[in-house]
């Protein structure tokens, strides 16, 4: 049963959004500076207007992330997984599971990842599914879209490559 964070785990929490915050906005630049070789990577996008879609999505995902309060994140004791969501739920709420407090809070599959995967899930964010999950299988969708545009559009609503997407882009 979910319960509210303990005060060590709020601290994580913090730092996890401030990682994943800056991180966003480091990437979001780099978009729409015209940087695409990340973009190519994890969303097999790269024309100067994929890009700014990309730009546009990821400033969604910032500006849902900031506004979630505090006391809509919960922990979810005794659980394998790192977090997840209602996407339909308004207030946003995130529960955490025991994955998310013992992994690294930069890097692949960081804290701060997870907040940006779980939040690109709601649905007046980005609506993202789970269709890949892990490096492996969001690379290999990326090169099935490049043969196929109903690829593509799985990758561009796969929460996980948007993770990646940012996680990768510093």
């Amino acid at each position: 049963m979910p319960r509210r964070l303990n005060s060590t785990e709020q601290r994580t929490f913090r730092a996890a959004r401030y990682a994943a915050l800056r991180s966003l906005q480091y990437t979001i630049a780099q978009l729409r500076n015209g940087h695409a070789g990340v973009a190519q990577r994890w969303m097999a996008l790269d024309h100067p207007e994929d890009l700014n879609f990309l730009a546009d999505g990821l400033q969604r995902i910032f500006d849902a992330l900031q506004a979630i309060h505090q006391d809509r994140i919960f922990c979810e004791p005794g659980v394998n997984w790192y977090a997840e969501v209602n996407p339909n739920q308004t207030p946003h709420a995130i529960t955490l599971g025991e994955r998310f407090f013992t992994t690294p809070t930069y890097g692949t599959d960081s804290r701060a990842g997870t907040l940006i995967h779980e939040t690109s899930h709601f649905r007046n964010v980005l609506r993202t599914n789970d269709h890949a999950y892990g490096v492996e299988e969001c690379l290999e969708l990326v090169e099935q879209a490049e043969q196929s545009d109903d690829d593509l559009r799985k990758v561009i609503n796969n929460a996980d490559n948007w993770e990646y997407l940012v996680e990768h882009s510093y």
